[in-house]
Formats: structure tokens, C-alpha cells, sequence
């Protein structure tokens, strides 16, 4: 795309915004796609209040990770980078100029990075700083906000995240000035358990997708896996309920996803896009962009960014940062980077591209499995093409951004 055409959305979308909404972006640990799907309100609630949140939200259910773990997801929202990890590296203190974050500081907005996990987790309260966030939350925080709060292994429960949220939020609503909150959640994560004595509705591991090997993932304790995923989804249902109770979702974008879907075990050939897929949300003041975007296509962690930027602040990426999900020239395939050596793949409807090697490795659609090609159609060649130079630009930006 020409930078005079970039400049012109840019520029449409400065004078369309009439003010700053607040931007949070939820990260949910281990909020696996086929879990979200597989949501029946009487037999497997998995999504608790969230089930409610979704009626006015933008769902994008065909949706895959940048990684397949936490940190490294973490650091590919934040970086965009297939290189990882950086911020556990002789470069974790310095200041990257290519961290996404730093767009919303120069926009003028209060930067915080929430997580019920303790603070000096992989040293996110040093390093973090050094990113674009002027403030780092998490389990000591929290808890001294709420002291009655159980805290486990695992940090402190989802809960009590979003509820430290709400506060951050009514904070900003006083001063005028936009909040950006970044959170990353804890609670759906081993040793599973449901903290402060919750009671969940009913679940049944039968009622997942049959590609799932059930009986070699996570030792077979789906059942809890299960629950602590419905109490996860329900605080975050309750937390945009609470936040259209008070009428705050009309200045407020949220976003959500999960970091990733690495608790269960499949045959992967075929099925990457279930090994790999998460859920991808949007909650919006904006209900015409709503009514505009295709949910039916693939998406990625890196469109996410992308998108909340876009509609917050004005400011369009190039598309070898990710896509803007809400924009009316979206082009076609969600990229990842993961495996195949990491250099990942990029899906959507013309099927799979893997970007190893010299030649394109093409796979077809045949219902819900993704079919080895024998050759690549047009379609795929030129989606292959380009998200593998979307791969290499943003190698070379993150590896200049390291030298600078």
C-alpha cells in the first residue's frame, strides 16, 4: 500500500475521532478457541457472564496466536516480533523503539500493565518500563486493594484483575485524560483451581471438539481445566457488564484474546488451526464499525494492536504490522509465527501458506481439516507472498531497533 494512501486513512481517521476513548486489552491465559466454542449454557457453560458481554460484541472466532505460550505471545502482542525472547535478554532494559506501546504514551494516553501474576514475574516490573508502560500492576497491588483476596501459585484471581481495572478506569473518567491497560490474567492455569471458594456452573469435556486427545491433556484433568476457564471468562463477562451498567462502554474500547491454547493435545496435522486458535473480541463505542466488519474471516493476535490504534488514536501501521480488523481495504490472511522452523504461516480462506523455505507450502480446505496441495493456487501464492515479506520487514525492524 503507497504511504500517500496510508497518509489519507491516516488523516480520515484523525478527523473522524472526536475524542479519546479509554483502550484495554485483555489477555486471558490459556483462552483456548475450541473451549470458546464449545459454550452451551446447560450442559458446558464455559463462558459464564461472558455469554451475556458477547451479545453486543465484534467476535472473531476463527482466530490464531502470534506464539504458543505465554511470554512469547506476550512479547509478540507487544513487539510484533517472531524473534523471542527480547525483554529476558542482554536488550530487556533498554528502550525499543518498535514496542506498539509507545504509540499510546505519544498519543497522550496513561499507560499501565495489569496481571494478577506477582510482579517480578520475568521481571515485567523493571523491564516493562522500558516499553511504553509508565505503570506495572499485579498480585502485590491487587492485593493490597483487596486483602481478602486468595492468592495461589498461580497470582491472585481474575476477579480481583478486573476489578483493579474498574478502579483504574473511574480514575481516569475524573482526570480527563485516556487510560490504555494492557492486563494479562492467571487464574486458567496449573495447578487449576477455582480461588476464593467460586462456585461455577455445570461442564462436560464430552461436549468438546473430537479432534481434542482428552485423555493426554493436561494428565486428563480437563474437568477443572474446564472450570477455572468458565470462572476467567465469567470475571471478564462481568467486568463489560459492570462497564455498560455505568455507561462506561461508550468511551471505552475492549479488546480480548488468549494468550494461547497450549492445555490440550490434537493430532496437529490438519489441525493447526484448532492447536493454535483463540478467540479475538472487540467491545466498541463506534456500532458502525460493528455493523461494517467481516467476523467470518481469519484473524490474527497481530491485527489486534492494529485495530485498537487505528480507532483510538488516529495512527494506521503499514500492513506488515498486522491489519486493522475495522477497515474497509482488510486484505486477506491472518499471520502467525509460529512453528515451521519460526517462520509460522498465514491462514484464511483460500486455505494455509506455511513461510519456510524457498517454496510455499500450500494446504486446502476439505470441511473443518486443513489438505497438503499438490500445488498453490493464485490465491494462496499471493497470500503466501505477503505475509512472508510481512515476516521479514518485521524481523528487520526488530533486529535494527535492537542496534539502535
Amino acid at each position: 500500500k503507497s504511504l500517500k494512501a496510508i497518509g489519507k486513512n491516516q488523516a480520515f481517521y484523525r478527523a473522524s475521532l472526536s475524542f479519546r476513548p479509554n483502550v484495554v486489552f485483555a489477555v486471558m491465559e490459556s483462552m483456548s478457541g475450541d473451549i470458546f466454542n464449545s459454550h452451551d449454557s446447560l450442559v458446558n457453560n464455559t463462558l459464564g457472564a461472558l455469554d451475556t458481554a458477547l451479545e453486543d460484541a465484534v467476535v472473531f472466532r476463527k482466530a490464531v496466536s502470534i506464539e504458543n505460550g505465554t511470554f512469547p505471545s506476550l512479547e509478540g502482542l507487544l513487539f510484533d516480533t517472531p524473534i523471542s525472547p527480547i525483554s529476558q535478554s542482554i536488550y530487556g532494559r533498554k528502550e525499543l523503539s518498535f514496542s506498539q506501546i509507545r504509540a499510546f504514551k505519544e498519543a497522550g494516553y496513561r499507560t499501565i500493565f495489569l496481571t494478577g501474576c506477582p510482579e517480578p514475574w520475568r521481571q515485567i516490573n523493571d523491564t516493562f518500563k522500558f516499553y511504553g508502560f509508565e505503570e506495572i500492576y499485579g498480585q502485590a497491588a491487587i492485593g493490597e486493594k483487596f486483602p481478602n483476596a486468595e492468592k495461589s501459585p498461580w497470582g491472585i484471581g481474575d476477579k480481583w484483575m478486573f476489578k483493579f481495572a474498574e478502579d483504574l478506569l473511574k480514575e481516569a473518567e475524573g482526570t480527563g485524560r485516556p487510560v490504555f491497560i494492557m492486563m494479562l490474567s492467571t487464574t486458567n492455569h496449573p495447578p487449576f483451581k477455582v480461588p476464593d471458594g467460586e462456585q461455577v456452573s455445570k461442564v462436560d469435556i464430552s461436549k468438546l471438539p473430537k479432534t481434542i486427545n482428552l485423555e493426554g491433556s493436561y494428565d486428563g484433568n480437563m474437568k477443572m481445566l474446564l472450570k477455572t476457564y468458565q470462572y476467567a471468562a465469567n470475571s471478564l463477562g462481568n467486568f463489560i457488564l459492570d462497564l455498560r451498567n455505568k455507561g462506561w462502554l461508550k468511551n471505552t474500547i475492549v479488546a480480548a484474546t488468549g494468550d494461547h491454547n497450549a492445555r490440550m493435545r490434537y493430532q496437529s496435522e490438519g489441525n493447526w488451526h484448532h492447536v493454535f486458535g483463540v478467540p479475538v473480541l472487540f467491545w466498541l463505542p463506534d456500532q458502525n464499525l460493528k455493523a461494517s466488519v467481516d467476523t467470518d474471516r481469519w484473524v490474527s493476535h497481530r491485527d489486534i494492536l492494529p485495530s485498537l490504534l487505528a480507532m483510538s488514536t488516529g495512527k494506521i501501521l503499514g500492513n506488515e504490522k498486522g491489519r486493522n480488523l475495522f477497515a474497509k481495504d482488510t486484505e486477506e490472511g491472518a499471520v502467525s509465527f509460529i512453528g515451521w522452523s519460526g517462520s509460522g504461516f498465514v491462514i484464511g480462506k483460500p486455505g494455509m501458506v506455511t513461510l519456510n523455505g524457498k517454496n510455499l507450502e500450500c494446504y486446502n480446505w476439505r470441511d473443518d481439516k486443513l489438505v497438503k496441495a499438490e500445488s498453490c493456487s493464485n490465491e494462496q501464492e499471493t497470500m503466501g507472498k505477503e505475509a512472508r515479506a510481512q515476516r521479514a520487514i518485521s524481523e528487520y525492524i526488530v533486529r535494527k531497533g535492537l542496534q539502535e
